[in-house]
C-alpha cells in the first residue's frame, strides 16, 4: 500500500495559549486533519523556544519520509509572544511555504524599544533583536492578524511599524485586521467575526500547503 502523505505545519505555542487544534480553530480544521500533522514546537514553559524550533524542523526534515510525512513545505503559525520566534525562523529557514502570525509582538524599528521591554516583562524571547524586516525572506508569504481592541502596550504599534516597512519592501504580506477583536480572540471569543477570521487563516495555510 503507498504510503500517505501529510503536509506539516508547526505551530509554535508559548506561555499558557493553546495551540490552534483547541478553540475556535478546533471544529474548523477538523477537515484539513485528515491532511495536515500537527507538531507543536516549542511547548509551553520551554527555556530556549527558537534552538527547538530548529532542532523539531531538522527532525523533520531528517525523519519525515519515515512519518508519512512531506518535508518538502512547512507552514508555520504563531500566536502573542511566539511571533519573534517565527519571524526569526524565517530568517534563517528553508522550506518555509508561509506563516500564519497572530496578535503578536515582532521586532523593534525606529528606535523603539518596546519589544524588548515587553520580552523582559512578560518573559517571552525577543528572537528579532538588531534584526529587521529587510532580513525577511522575499518569497515566503506572511498573514498578519492584527486584534484591534490588543491591549497589551505597544503591540500594535511595533506590529504596523513591521507592515510599513514590509510593504516598502513589497513583500508578500496578508493583513487581517480584526477590529473588534482582543488579545486572544482565536480562544476567547465564540462569535461570528472571529469564527470568520479564523476561516482566513485556515484557507491562507491551506492554500500554501496545497
Amino acid at each position: 500500500m503507498p504510503r500517505r502523505t501529510w503536509s506539516t505545519r508547526i505551530f509554535l505555542s508559548m506561555g499558557e495559549r493553546a495551540p490552534p487544534t483547541s478553540g475556535g480553530f478546533t471544529s474548523l480544521s477538523a477537515r484539513a486533519s485528515r491532511t495536515v500533522a500537527v507538531v507543536q514546537a516549542p511547548t509551553p514553559g520551554d527555556e530556549s523556544p527558537e534552538r527547538d524550533v530548529h532542532a523539531a524542523l531538522r527532525h523533520l526534515r531528517t525523519e519525515g519520509n519515515d512519518l508519512g510525512l512531506d518535508t518538502r513545505r512547512f507552514a508555520l503559525f504563531a500566536t502573542s509572544g511566539s511571533v519573534p520566534v517565527a519571524l526569526s525562523t524565517l530568517m534563517h529557514e528553508q522550506n518555509v511555504c508561509c506563516a500564519a502570525l497572530l496578535y503578536g509582538y515582532t521586532m523593534d524599528m525606529e528606535g523603539s524599544t518596546t519589544v524588548a521591554d515587553m520580552s523582559a516583562q512578560a518573559g517571552f524571547i525577543d528572537a528579532c533583536a538588531g534584526r529587521s524586516v529587510s532580513d525577511l525572506p522575499v518569497a515566503v508569504p506572511m498573514l498578519f492578524v492584527r486584534a484591534g481592541r490588543d491591549r497589551f502596550p505597544g503591540l500594535n504599534d511595533a506590529l504596523d511599524r513591521v507592515l510599513v516597512h514590509a510593504l516598502a519592501r513589497n513583500l508578500p504580506v496578508t493583513l487581517i485586521n480584526h477590529a473588534s477583536g482582543a488579545h486572544g480572540f482565536d480562544v476567547d471569543e465564540d462569535n461570528d467575526v472571529s469564527r470568520g477570521v479564523i476561516r482566513q487563516v485556515l484557507a491562507f495555510l491551506q492554500q500554501y500547503l496545497a
